[in-house]
């Protein structure tokens, strides 16, 4: 079983992150 509350919280945080920088990175293209 996963820990929610781990993922919620800094797991999350560092994938969302990733994700947000990949983003810009395409828009600025």
């Amino acid at each position: 079983m996963l820990d929610y509350g781990k993922v919620n919280g800094e797991g999350w945080q560092f994938i969302y992150r990733v994700l947000q920088r990949d983003l810009n990175k395409r828009l600025s293209e």
